[in-house]
């Protein structure tokens, strides 16, 4: 049996659509390594199996449809779930985290929120899942920044961002943890976003703070698509 994980291990659970079968789920991971997809929230945390998922990774069916369907207590059938290296099949998750989420669902579906909008601190690192809502560039550093690039000055002054073409995505997420949907708004190696990184895309990104001009953007050092 592993620990019981909830808030003290910064557990956050996302409402997301299974990529296989367009079911919703809800994505949880946590600083302990623990990622998995389930079908509902709280007890008792029924883990998303999809038959879909099965038919996906093996064109031609290990087993029966039935045998699926009826022997998942066997293990026969297989789960779009993935666990960190010392989590094992059974995940514990605290009674006071499961009453938040649901209840901070509840309020998403009554739409009782405003998004709010996180700008970065200095030297905030973050990793984050979200949906893709905006996608623009590539961005004029210029306008952005408003530096002259042409000048080896203003070149050095633009730190990170000097050596690239940038795009600029908002990401919108739902972490039920805390109940209000956040906005990130980030800039991207153009060169990253050629993953299928697309206006509704699910996204799990690594953001970093980045200064130019005393101002912090958020630099997103990683991406990694859910389609």
């Amino acid at each position: 049996m592993g620990s019981i994980h909830g808030a003290w291990c910064n557990a956050r659970t996302i409402p997301m659509t299974c990529k296989y079968c367009n079911q919703e789920v809800f994505y949880f991971f946590c600083d302990c390594g623990c990622k998995v997809f389930f079908d509902a929230l709280g007890e008792p945390w029924p883990k998303h199996y999809c038959a879909d998922y099965e038919k996906a990774i093996f064109p031609s069916p290990v087993y029966p449809q039935e045998d699926i369907q009826e022997d998942a207590t066997e293990g026969k059938m297989f789960t779009w779930t993935l666990l960190g290296p010392d989590e094992k099949i059974d995940i514990d998750i605290e009674l006071s985290y499961s009453q938040t989420v649901r209840e901070n669902k509840i309020r998403i579906n009554e739409k009782r929120y405003t998004i709010e909008k996180i700008e970065p601190s200095v030297n905030a690192y973050l990793n984050q899942t979200g949906i893709v809502r905006e996608l623009i560039g590539p961005i004029n550093k210029e306008k952005k920044f408003r530096i002259r690039i042409d000048s080896a000055f203003g070149y050095q002054l633009l730190g990170a961002f000097r050596e690239e073409d940038f795009m600029q995505i908002t990401m919108h997420t739902t972490n039920l943890a805390f109940g209000t949907p956040r906005s990130f708004t980030f800039l991207i190696p153009s060169k990253m976003t050629r993953k299928r990184i697309k206006i509704g895309s699910h996204i799990f990104v690594t953001l970093v703070s980045e200064s130019v001009k005393g101002k912090n953007y958020w630099y997103c050092r990683s991406i990694e698509s859910f389609e």
